[in-house]
C-alpha cells in the first residue's frame, strides 16, 4: 500500500492517527503503535476499527462504513471521546 492510503473504497476508509501516538490513555498506558489505538478504541469505548499497519498504511486505522447511519454516528462520537481521554 505504501504512503497515505486511499478512501472510500469500497465502504471503508483509513484514517491518520499519528497524533494519538505518544499519548497516554486514562489508565497511563502509552499508545505507541495504531495497534494500540484501535485497541483503546475497542477497550474504552466499544468501537472496533482494524489498525492500519495489518494492511501496510502504520499511523492509520480502517473502519468500514457498512452500517447505518445511527451506528456510524455513534462510533464516531466515540472515537472523539477516547481521542479527548488521552493526554
Amino acid at each position: 500500500m505504501g504512503g497515505a492510503p486511499g478512501g472510500d473504497e469500497d465502504g471503508v476508509h483509513f484514517v491518520n492517527c499519528a497524533g494519538a501516538i505518544g499519548r497516554r490513555t486514562p489508565s497511563g498506558d502509552e499508545i505507541r503503535t495504531d495497534e494500540d489505538f484501535a485497541a483503546h478504541l475497542l477497550e474504552s469505548r466499544r468501537v472496533a476499527v482494524i489498525h492500519g499497519a495489518a494492511y501496510g498504511a502504520p499511523g492509520y486505522f480502517r473502519i468500514s462504513f457498512a452500517t447505518s447511519h445511527d451506528i456510524l454516528t455513534a462510533a464516531c462520537e466515540g472515537i472523539a471521546r477516547a481521542c479527548a481521554d488521552l493526554s
